[in-house]
């Protein structure tokens, strides 16, 4: 059976090699070190490879920017606030002109009911004029016709 890459990179490092014989001309090494296994034996998550250093835990809250900097969420977030403080001003404004609108229908349902009774102690003054008139010229008496009548 074939043993796995984690077992032979395990004994691989486990085992010191042996001093191989030096020519005249080299030095030795120390025969306390040990040599690395072959690249492709070498399992890097196995032996430790380095990780990434550990980060402090972030706030939530992020300290707030200098007004100059502020991030687009922030952006977006500070813009939303003002439209929302637009909008409860154009609500309030709204209903004032509601009111002020109201208001002024009324004024206007007075005036034109002023002037229509206006119009009626005319009408009735009109009516009386001519009867009187008739009364005093006429009498009672039908108007002459005219040719253009027929």
């Amino acid at each position: 059976m074939f043993r796995s890459d984690r077992c032979i990179a395990r004994d691989t490092l486990s085992i010191r090699s042996a001093p191989l014989p030096q020519s005249a001309g080299e030095e030795a090494e120390p025969e306390d070190t040990v040599e690395d296994p072959p690249s492709h034996l070498v399992d890097h998550d196995y032996l430790g490879a380095p990780q990434p250093a550990m980060r402090p835990r972030q706030s939530r809250n992020p300290p707030p920017l200098h007004p100059g900097r502020q991030t687009p969420v922030r952006q977006m977030h500070a813009t939303a606030a003002e439209l929302a403080e637009d909008q409860r001003r154009l609500l309030a404004l709204q209903e004032q002109m509601l009111l002020q609108n109201a208001h002024q229908w009324e004024a206007v349902r007075e005036h034109l009911s002023a002037i229509e009774a206006a119009q009626r102690r005319q009408a009735d003054a009109l009516v009386e004029i001519a009867t009187v008139l008739r009364d005093a010229f006429g009498g009672g008496q039908q108007p002459r016709r005219t040719q253009g009548d027929s």
